[in-house]
C-alpha cells in the first residue's frame, strides 16, 4: 500500500489527470467496474462531463511546456535580424552597451535596487520616454538587441532586452 501511494506521488498531475478522466468516461459512457464499485447510483451525465474535463485538463498541462520550450524561452515568435525594422515600447529599459543592460536585468532578477539606482545615476541606462519609437536592429546578443533610432531629428544607438520589442 505505501509503494502505491509512493508511486502516486511521483506520477506527475497530468498523468493522473488523463488517467481519472478516462475511467469516469469510462463510466459515464456505458462501462462500469462490478466487481468492487459499483456504479448504478452514479450520475452517467456527471461522470461523462468529469471525464472530459479532467482529460482535457490533463492533456492541457502536459502540453503547456512543450508549446513553451519550443518558443527557447524567447517571448518574441518572430526571430530577429539585423536590419529589421522594429518598435519598442514606452518605458523600455534602455541602455548604451551591453554590459549595463545586463548588469540591469541581473540586479533585477536578484532584487539589488541599490545597483540599479547605481546604473541610473550614471546616465548609462534609462526608461526610454518616446511612445513606440521606430528603430533598426544593428546587432542581436542572445536576448539583447541593439538598435538604432531617430526621435525629433536626434539619432541614438542603444541596447534593449528583446521582450520590450513589439511586433
Amino acid at each position: 500500500m505505501f509503494e502505491l501511494v509512493k508511486s502516486l506521488a511521483e506520477t506527475p498531475l497530468p498523468t493522473i489527470l488523463v488517467v481519472a478522466g478516462l475511467l469516469f468516461l469510462f463510466v459515464g459512457l456505458g462501462g462500469g467496474f462490478k466487481a468492487n464499485v459499483v456504479t448504478d447510483k452514479i450520475n452517467l451525465k456527471m461522470a461523462t462531463i468529469s471525464g472530459s474535463a479532467l482529460l482535457l485538463l490533463g492533456i492541457f498541462i502536459y502540453i503547456t511546456p512543450m508549446i513553451s520550450k519550443s518558443n527557447n524561452g524567447n517571448p518574441m515568435q518572430t526571430e530577429i535580424v539585423v536590419g529589421q525594422s522594429m518598435q519598442f515600447k514606452q518605458g523600455s529599459m534602455t541602455c548604451h552597451n551591453l554590459e549595463s543592460i545586463t548588469n540591469y536585468y541581473e540586479y533585477l532578477e536578484s532584487g539589488r535596487n541599490n545597483e540599479i539606482t547605481k546604473l541610473l545615476g550614471l546616465k548609462w541606462c534609462g526608461y526610454s520616454v518616446v511612445p513606440r519609437i521606430d528603430v533598426v536592429v544593428l546587432e542581436v546578443n542572445n536576448h539583447f538587441i541593439k538598435v538604432k533610432g531617430t526621435h525629433n531629428g536626434q539619432t541614438s544607438v542603444v541596447w534593449i532586452k528583446d521582450e520590450e520589442l513589439i511586433k
